[in-house]
């Protein structure tokens, strides 16, 4: 599907787009819903790899975010003041903590910077069930 322009101003991105943007971005935000608490969103730096993005997260927050089926959201946008213009990227899927060897060991090749899997922190996979985008117009 082609972007197309919505009557508010907003040009809906493609799926295509949208993972352009997901590829070149490092760092997003995360957002989940934690049984005592509610609503948590917290900045993560990933990877992306194939429909999957791949982040080091503390591993007792995955064991929350694990028992919630298609209940996590990760975003990234970007916005210029001076020209009014941006875009935002939305994925939702599920979230489940990454221990196969073979898979960790393709994580450590992937170029990128990610916050080092050590002091209690363990690789997690945010399977993409949705993406979707929109770009603000001048």
């Amino acid at each position: 599907m082609d972007d197309v322009r919505e009557k508010n101003g907003l040009e809906v991105l493609s799926a295509t787009a949208c993972y352009d943007y997901l590829a070149r971005c490092r760092v997003g935000r995360l957002a989940y819903s934690r049984p005592r608490s509610g609503v948590c969103i917290e900045p993560i730096m990933y990877a992306l790899d194939l429909e999957s993005i791949f982040f080091t997260f503390p591993g007792s927050r995955i064991d929350e975010m694990a028992g919630i089926s298609d209940g996590v959201v990760f975003e990234i946008d970007s916005a210029e003041r001076e020209t009014t213009t941006g875009w935002s990227v939305i994925v939702s899927g599920s979230v489940r903590e990454v221990v196969d060897l073979g898979v960790l060991a393709r994580l450590r090749q992937l170029p990128t910077r990610l916050w080092v899997a050590s002091l209690g922190l363990a690789w997690a996979e945010l399977r993409i069930n949705e993406v979707t985008g929109r770009r603000i117009l001048p």
